[in-house]
This record gives C-alpha cells, structure tokens and sequence, in this order.
C-alpha cells in the first residue's frame, strides 16, 4: 500500500522479504505517474536519472512504466540512449518502397560516429551488396561510394540528394542511425499536436524483448512523415531498434537495427577513405 499522511510514526520496519517489493514501489512512484516533475525529467540530468531507474525494474514493473510514460519523455529517453552509445557499429536490415515499388530488403553493417559525424555502410546482402559509402561532416552535401566488382575500380563522390543516392531509399545517408530516427518521431508528434495528438497503443514486449508501441497520426494532419509508426524500442539501449511506417498508401518502410555495439574504437581511415 502506498504511504500516506496521517499514519502514525516510526512504523516498524518491514520484513526482508517484502524489502525488494518496496524499491520497486519506490523507483515507480518516482515516474509519470507518481508525480514527477516534468522539468526535471526534461533536462539532460533528469533523463538521465530516468533512464537509470527504468533499467533497474524488473520486466512487469518496467513495462508498466513504459506504458506510463509520455512520447515526449520517450524521445528523451531515447536521446540519452543515443548518446550513451558513443561511436556505435549496428547491422540494419530494410526495406522501402520508393518510387511506388516495394523494394527487397537489405542488410548493412553501419558505423555511426557522433563527432565529428560520419557514417560508414557497407552493403552485405541484398541489392548493391558489396558496396561501400562513406559520408563526413567535412563535406556534408557528398557521399564517398564505392560499388562492387568491376564498378569498384574507384570511389565516387555523389550529390546526397541526387538520383543516384537516392535510386533504394526515400532517405539521407544522414537520416541513418538512432537520433535521426528519433528527430523524424519528434517532428511528427508535434505536428499532430494541435489536432490532438497522435492515438498510442501499446504492445508490450515482443520475443526480442523490446517493447513495441504504434502512433496513428490523428485525421487531418497534414505534413507528417508517417500516418502510422510502429516502434519497438531496445530497454537496454533506451532507442527504437525497431520502426515500421506507414503512409496514406499503405507499407512505406522498415528499419531493424541488431547487434549494436556501443562505444567502439573505430580506426580513423574507416571514417576518411573507402579501400
């Protein structure tokens, strides 16, 4: 039961089994629901503390806080994430439909260094497989690409909003990775904002044990990047390793990023030059 005023002073103190029931109620009492200031939870600090208390509830109890929680404070939580990993490497599997055909998927291996940025992606299966694309904060408006076999005789420097990069993906080679996913999720929830926002349903946790959530943009809204996101978001990593999209015409794209690993030591010549 919850504490309340008016209970007498100095209550004995509980018995060493019911201790680990009392964090818990502590940690949770701590979140949205239990009346945490927003403010606080806002800052840097504050998602910080968050998160940290979220990774120490077991399965149930963080599942209920998840469900608790607001999309605001979830992208917060989910930059914290974000920058917690560091230069990550991932593999990330997609499939988009661009230009009116639903392309086949593709699996890449990615390299993503926070600063100075860049961006490495190397093609493993799938169309293109073996090529190799580099981009850097330095020349920001180019890709580095280097195709397979006979095409990769010499790297190329493309446009990044040219035709060519654009011939299998609706995206930037600077919308990869965790926070640019994240900055496309905020865009949309507050664009949908003044119409009420958008209707949530919570999933819960699926196999992988992430927990998957689905924002439907309310009727109306114009501008939006999706009218329905599906997100499954890694409670370890705190980022949506998962997201499934959906515009007015139906299935638009599908990201699934695995076996991320935070905080990598990554030779500088992966980030400068494509052999």
């Amino acid at each position: 039961m919850w504490v309340t005023e008016g209970m007498r002073p100095s209550p004995p103190a509980p018995p060493a089994s019911c201790t680990a029931v009392l964090v818990v109620l502590a940690v949770l009492r701590a979140g949205p629901a239990g009346g945490a200031d927003p403010r606080t939870v806002a800052s840097p600090a504050g998602a910080a503390a968050r998160l940290d208390q979220l990774r120490a509830l077991p399965p149930a109890a963080l599942g209920d806080q998840l469900r608790q929680t607001p999309p605001d404070e979830l992208v917060r939580l989910g930059r914290e994430g974000v920058r917690r990993l560091g230069t990550y490497r991932a593999r990330l599997t997609k499939q988009e439909r661009v230009a009116g055909r639903v392309r086949p998927p593709q699996t890449l291996e990615i390299i993503v260094r926070p600063a100075p940025r860049a961006l490495r992606l190397e093609y493993l299966e799938g169309p293109k497989a073996g090529r190799k694309v580099l981009w850097t904060a330095g020349r920001p408006r180019q890709i580095l690409v280097r195709e397979a076999g006979i095409l990769g005789l010499a790297s190329i420097w493309l446009d990044v909003d040219g035709r060519l990069a654009h011939g299998d993906t609706n995206h930037d080679v600077t919308e990869l990775g965790f926070a640019p996913l994240l900055d496309l999720v905020e865009r949309d929830l507050r664009k949908a904002a003044p119409l009420g926002g958008h209707r949530r349903q919570d999933e819960g946790f699926d196999a992988a044990g992430n927990y998957c959530l689905t924002f439907t943009a309310p009727p109306g809204a114009a501008g939006l990047y999706a009218a329905r996101t599906r997100l499954c978001i890694d409670p370890r990593l705190a980022v949506p390793v998962q997201v499934e999209v959906e515009d007015g015409a139906g299935f638009l794209e599908r990201y699934r990023y695995t076996q991320v690993r935070a905080n990598q030591t990554v030779d500088p010549v992966l980030l400068t030059e494509i052999q």
